[in-house]
């Protein structure tokens, strides 16, 4: 997918803003990042599960939320917005923790199901993440542009009408494989909680 085209579905809902509320979320996750591995090289595989281990990356930036109906009312929120996150581990052959940079944007779906003082949620989404690590004369071939998805459950604490805490526990995965011309297949996953101030308009 094209740098426009991710660019475009960020700003999709800002073109509708006069027409639904929204929110402003100041977010940051940390995280514990770690990969799945495929290969015909079963040695390779072995060595690699015995001897990389996880590490923690961490990701913040800003969440745009847009909701369905009258803020309190409303049961569907839809949220994109832009983080910078380091995600990674470290890997046997190399004692400095292989982190990668991305910038993402997420795309997801948010349901609320109450609109108490206490609003519990679940929340399922695609996120398009630009790797800063890439370098077009790097012989692994490192991707560009990931596609990822997460999922994830929480809860908003409405402090006041206009600001809310929330914290969610959150899974995610790359679809997208970390470098094209190695023998081991590689996706990287991340477990964390994100927490974070909902300033609502």
């Amino acid at each position: 997918m094209s740098l426009k085209l991710i660019l475009f579905l960020s700003a999709f809902p800002i073109l509708s803003f006069g027409q639904i509320q929204m929110s402003i979320d100041p977010v940051f996750s940390i995280e514990q990042s770690y990969r799945t591995l495929q290969s015909d090289n079963f040695l390779s595989l072995q060595t690699r599960n015995l001897n990389d281990k996880k590490r923690t990356g961490f990701r913040y930036g800003l969440n745009f939320n847009f909701y369905l109906g009258e803020l309190y009312e409303e049961k569907v929120a839809l949220k994109t917005g832009i983080r910078y996150l380091k995600t990674g581990y470290q890997i046997y052959i190399d004692s400095i923790s292989t982190f990668h940079n991305f910038l993402e944007i997420p795309l997801a779906l948010r349901y609320y199901y109450s609109s108490k003082k206490i609003q519990l949620f679940s929340e399922l989404g695609i996120g398009f993440l630009i790797n800063l690590n890439f370098d077009i004369d790097d012989f692994r071939n490192e991707r560009f542009v990931h596609h990822s998805a997460f999922v994830s459950v929480g809860f908003d604490y409405n402090y006041s009408l206009d600001l809310a805490i929330f914290f969610q526990p959150i899974f995610r995965y790359h679809f997208t494989q970390t470098f094209s011309t190695i023998d081991v297949e590689e996706h990287l996953y991340n477990v964390g909680l994100e927490t974070g101030f909902r300033i609502k308009f």
